[in-house]
């Protein structure tokens, strides 16, 4: 009994220890399951953060989408500025060399109605010989030749042989032509070549106020003598042939004049 006695003590002794024990076992599975709490409350924390960070991702990727369309279309439109750039000039190039092929062309057909002016006032020797020269000078202009070759298709030098022709023509027959009785049917031709002419020059009434306006419209005006032009003046290949069509226009008339009136004298 006694010893029951002191083992029912011991306990009695032991039961606060027990208790103490008791108790940091409980605070120590409470603590437990707060840090479990807490560690569950980051996870979820975590799992938030995760899902907004993904859909702050695929936001990205949408706008990073947005901006390599973009300027995917930019660089079309730069491309298509760019073409339509050199379209543009293309086409001013294009408008330009047309301007001067027909330019060209209206010197060529300029420099036939000269070719043909002088033929003609060489056959009846009325042609000054400086104005022989300057439109000698002008059939051969290396810049026209120079534009004709670069701004028309197919370009052949059909005045230079037109003039070469019109300078044998002239070597072969004599530069003045005189009315003679002795060759009655040749004088008659011409003056009723010459009369012709002049019917041609009266019916017109351009040619009658250019020939007013030059002077050659009395007897006295078409007997002075022809004008010399000089190469004074350096004009580009349009305006010379301009600037000569119009002195040779002048010419041609004052030859015309001459003749009628010595055909009716001769008459």
């Amino acid at each position: 009994m006694a010893g029951l006695q002191q083992e029912r003590e011991q306990l009695f002794q032991d039961l606060p220890n027990l208790k103490r024990k008791k108790d940091a076992i409980l605070e120590s599975i409470s603590s437990g399951i707060k840090e479990r709490d807490q560690i569950m409350q980051t996870i979820q924390n975590l799992e938030k953060e995760s899902q907004q960070l993904n859909q702050a991702l695929f936001k990205l990727k949408q706008e990073k989408d947005e901006l390599s369309s973009h300027l995917k279309s930019l660089k079309e439109t730069k491309d298509k500025e760019h073409l339509f750039h050199n379209l543009e000039e293309e086409c001013a190039k294009l408008q330009k060399s047309a301007k001067l092929s027909c330019m060209v062309v209206k010197c060529q057909e300029r420099n036939n109605i000269l070719v043909q002016m002088t033929k003609i006032l060489q056959k009846h020797g009325c042609i000054d010989y400086i104005l022989k020269q300057q439109v000698e000078q002008l059939l051969t202009d290396p810049a026209l030749q120079s534009y004709a070759t670069s701004f028309t298709a197919g370009f052949t030098p059909e005045i230079m042989v037109t003039f070469e022709d019109s300078k044998r023509f002239t070597q072969d027959q004599p530069c003045s032509h005189h009315l003679s009785p002795s060759s009655p049917r040749g004088s008659a031709l011409k003056t009723n070549e010459y009369q012709q002419l002049n019917v041609k020059a009266k019916s017109s009434p351009d040619l009658t106020r250019l020939t007013e306006a030059s002077g050659f419209g009395s007897s006295s005006g078409s007997s002075s003598s022809l004008t010399c032009f000089g190469p004074s003046t350096r004009l580009s290949s349009p305006s010379k042939i301009m600037s000569l069509q119009e002195q040779l226009q002048k010419t041609l008339l004052s030859s015309f004049q001459v003749n009628c009136l010595l055909g009716l004298n001769y008459l």
